[in-house]
């Protein structure tokens, strides 16, 4: 995300020791089993992440300051 983004997405901060990875689609609540409650297009499309719920693709660089 560093070298796709290289700063905050939202704030276009980019003093990398403030930016923190994020997911757009919660870690916490796909992992713990609330996936099901998620529209069956947005699990499709994580389905198709090739590293699933962690994929890049499923981040963006935010401002943590």
């Amino acid at each position: 995300m560093i070298a796709r983004d290289g700063r905050c997405v939202i704030t276009e901060w980019n003093v990398l020791e403030y930016l923190v990875a994020s997911h757009i689609i919660a870690f916490a609540y796909w992992k713990d089993k609330n996936k099901g409650d998620l529209p069956v297009s947005i699990q499709r499309i994580i389905g198709q992440f090739y590293d699933g719920i962690d994929d890049i693709q499923n981040g963006l660089l935010l401002e943590s300051r």
